[in-house]
């Protein structure tokens, strides 16, 4: 019996690799349109907060009164927090239920292999990488001040930053403009 199982759990993976289903009921038009309102929603979020971020790390040096650097860092920071963090989220949750839910599946088609590594990609090295720049962009600027600006560590972190965060902003414009052309054809299965 324990070995029935296994083999209905294995069936069922096989299918989900393969073409993209579980058995699961799917959604009907309306119910595509809501989750891609939602989708949509959640990539506006993510490349918002992307471009905002960018924006306060390019721009951080009009801070001419003491104390305004470390508040731009730490407005940087909610933005990542409150902003791009949920449309990033928002766009794993729905992809997921896309796959799920519609017959694209997770992997049936090239340009959807491509948008899941390009997400999971840029999801991980925000989380590890520029969030971790972030915190270290904060502490410099609590220790030292507007004084920061002229500290090499802040602006060679400050610097890194910014290209990745515009590397971030690139492989997300790719991935809508993935979505719109689809440009590789289906797998052969």
């Amino acid at each position: 019996m324990c070995g029935a199982k296994n083999t209905f759990i294995v069936y069922h993976a096989r299918i989900i690799i393969k073409g993209g289903k579980l058995f699961m009921k799917q959604l009907n038009k309306n119910g595509i349109r809501v989750l891609k309102t939602l989708h949509y929603a959640a990539a506006g979020c993510w490349i918002g907060g992307a471009i905002v971020l960018m924006v306060f790390n390019s721009n951080n040096d009009v801070a001419v009164l003491e104390g305004m650097l470390p508040g731009i860092n730490t407005a940087l920071i909610l933005a990542d927090i409150w902003v791009l963090v949920p449309g990033a989220v928002g766009c794993l949750i729905t992809g997921f239920a896309f796959s799920l839910f519609t017959p694209w599946g997770f992997f049936r088609h090239r340009w959807l292999t491509f948008k899941w590594l390009l997400t999971v990609a840029c999801i991980l090295i925000g989380a590890f990488i520029l969030g971790i720049w972030e915190g270290e962009m904060l502490s410099i600027s609590l220790t030292l001040g507007n004084a920061a600006l002229g500290d090499s560590t802040y602006l060679a972190t400050k610097s890194k930053h910014l290209v990745v965060c515009a590397a971030q902003i690139i492989a997300l414009l790719l991935m809508i403009g993935v979505s719109v052309f689809k440009p590789w054809k289906r797998k052969p299965l």
